[in-house]
Protein backbone atom coordinates (compact mmCIF):
# COMPACT_ATOMS: atom_id res chain seq x y z
CA UNK A 1 0.00 0.00 0.00
CA UNK A 2 1.31 3.45 -0.87
CA UNK A 3 2.00 6.18 1.68
CA UNK A 4 -0.83 8.38 0.34
CA UNK A 5 -3.31 5.51 0.75
CA UNK A 6 -2.04 4.83 4.28
CA UNK A 7 -2.40 8.52 5.10
CA UNK A 8 -5.93 8.50 3.71
CA UNK A 9 -6.74 5.61 6.03
CA UNK A 10 -5.17 7.55 8.90
CA UNK A 11 -7.23 10.63 8.09
CA UNK A 12 -10.37 8.50 7.97
CA UNK A 13 -9.43 6.86 11.27
CA UNK A 14 -9.00 10.27 12.90
CA UNK A 15 -12.42 11.34 11.62
CA UNK A 16 -13.98 8.14 12.93
CA UNK A 17 -12.20 8.45 16.28
CA UNK A 18 -13.53 11.98 16.79
CA UNK A 19 -17.03 10.75 16.01
CA UNK A 20 -16.67 7.87 18.46
CA UNK A 21 -15.60 10.18 21.29
CA UNK A 22 -18.74 12.22 20.61
CA UNK A 23 -20.85 9.05 20.54
CA UNK A 24 -19.29 7.84 23.80
CA UNK A 25 -20.12 11.16 25.46
CA UNK A 26 -23.73 10.95 24.34
CA UNK A 27 -24.14 7.26 25.21
CA UNK A 28 -22.79 7.89 28.71
CA UNK A 29 -25.33 10.68 29.21
CA UNK A 30 -28.18 8.46 28.04
CA UNK A 31 -27.06 5.49 30.16
CA UNK A 32 -26.68 7.63 33.29
CA UNK A 33 -30.09 9.20 32.71
CA UNK A 34 -28.75 12.74 32.42
CA UNK A 35 -30.10 13.08 28.86
CA UNK A 36 -32.69 11.49 26.61
CA UNK A 37 -31.47 9.83 23.42
CA UNK A 38 -33.47 12.29 21.32
CA UNK A 39 -32.35 15.41 23.19
CA UNK A 40 -29.04 16.07 21.41
CA UNK A 41 -29.06 18.97 18.99
CA UNK A 42 -26.38 19.61 16.41
CA UNK A 43 -24.15 22.53 17.36
CA UNK A 44 -25.90 22.82 20.71
CA UNK A 45 -24.88 26.15 22.32
CA UNK A 46 -25.64 24.62 25.73
CA UNK A 47 -23.25 21.68 25.27
CA UNK A 48 -20.03 21.62 27.27
CA UNK A 49 -17.26 23.64 25.59
CA UNK A 50 -15.21 20.47 24.97
CA UNK A 51 -18.15 18.83 23.20
CA UNK A 52 -18.65 21.94 21.07
CA UNK A 53 -14.97 21.86 20.08
CA UNK A 54 -15.19 18.10 19.44
CA UNK A 55 -18.16 18.61 17.12
CA UNK A 56 -16.26 21.32 15.20
CA UNK A 57 -13.09 19.23 14.96
CA UNK A 58 -15.13 16.33 13.58
CA UNK A 59 -16.99 18.60 11.16
CA UNK A 60 -13.68 20.09 9.97
CA UNK A 61 -12.41 16.60 9.19
CA UNK A 62 -15.60 15.75 7.30
CA UNK A 63 -15.44 19.01 5.33
CA UNK A 64 -11.91 18.39 4.11
CA UNK A 65 -11.78 14.60 3.81
CA UNK A 66 -13.41 14.60 0.32
CA UNK A 67 -10.64 16.83 -1.05
CA UNK A 68 -8.00 14.51 0.30
CA UNK A 69 -9.85 11.49 -1.12
CA UNK A 70 -9.95 13.05 -4.58
CA UNK A 71 -6.28 14.01 -4.63
CA UNK A 72 -5.12 10.64 -3.29
CA UNK A 73 -7.45 8.88 -5.72
CA UNK A 74 -6.21 10.79 -8.75
CA UNK A 75 -2.63 10.27 -7.63
CA UNK A 76 -3.29 6.53 -7.32
CA UNK A 77 -4.98 6.26 -10.73
CA UNK A 78 -2.58 8.51 -12.67
CA UNK A 79 0.49 7.14 -10.98
CA UNK A 80 2.10 8.76 -7.98
CA UNK A 81 3.88 12.05 -8.48
CA UNK A 82 7.30 12.24 -6.87
CA UNK A 83 6.53 13.93 -3.50
CA UNK A 84 3.06 12.36 -3.06
CA UNK A 85 4.03 10.36 0.01
CA UNK A 86 5.65 13.35 1.66
CA UNK A 87 2.69 15.62 0.87
CA UNK A 88 0.20 13.05 2.17
CA UNK A 89 2.21 12.62 5.37
CA UNK A 90 2.38 16.39 5.92
CA UNK A 91 -1.37 16.72 5.31
CA UNK A 92 -2.16 13.97 7.82
CA UNK A 93 0.22 15.39 10.43
CA UNK A 94 -1.25 18.88 9.98
CA UNK A 95 -4.79 17.47 10.25
CA UNK A 96 -3.93 15.65 13.49
CA UNK A 97 -2.35 18.85 14.82
CA UNK A 98 -5.36 20.94 13.82
CA UNK A 99 -7.84 18.55 15.45
CA UNK A 100 -5.75 18.23 18.60
CA UNK A 101 -5.40 21.98 18.97
CA UNK A 102 -9.13 22.35 18.36
CA UNK A 103 -9.87 19.96 21.23
CA UNK A 104 -7.41 21.53 23.63
CA UNK A 105 -7.99 25.27 23.42
CA UNK A 106 -9.71 28.22 21.80
CA UNK A 107 -7.20 30.76 23.08
CA UNK A 108 -5.96 33.19 20.43
CA UNK A 109 -2.56 31.53 20.06
CA UNK A 110 -4.22 28.14 19.66
CA UNK A 111 -6.55 29.52 17.00
CA UNK A 112 -3.54 30.91 15.09
CA UNK A 113 -1.76 27.56 15.33
CA UNK A 114 -4.90 25.73 14.22
CA UNK A 115 -5.25 28.01 11.21
CA UNK A 116 -1.59 27.48 10.37
CA UNK A 117 -2.14 23.70 10.42
CA UNK A 118 -5.14 24.16 8.13
CA UNK A 119 -3.16 26.42 5.78
CA UNK A 120 -0.41 23.79 5.54
CA UNK A 121 -3.02 21.26 4.43
CA UNK A 122 -4.48 23.59 1.81
CA UNK A 123 -1.08 24.52 0.40
CA UNK A 124 -0.03 20.86 0.22
CA UNK A 125 -3.28 19.93 -1.53
CA UNK A 126 -2.94 22.79 -4.02
CA UNK A 127 0.68 21.92 -4.73
CA UNK A 128 -0.17 18.26 -5.15
CA UNK A 129 -3.03 19.14 -7.51
CA UNK A 130 -0.69 21.31 -9.59
CA UNK A 131 1.80 18.44 -9.83
CA UNK A 132 -0.95 16.06 -10.90
CA UNK A 133 -2.24 18.47 -13.52
CA UNK A 134 1.23 18.85 -14.98
CA UNK A 135 1.93 15.10 -14.97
Amino acid sequence: MTTPLLCLLGYSLLTLALAQVLVADRVSKVLTGSAQANSFRPHDPEARPFVQRLERAHANCLENLPLFIVVVGVDHVVGPVDPAGTLASIILAARVAQSTIHLVSIEETAVHLRFTAYLVQVLCLLGWMALLLSA
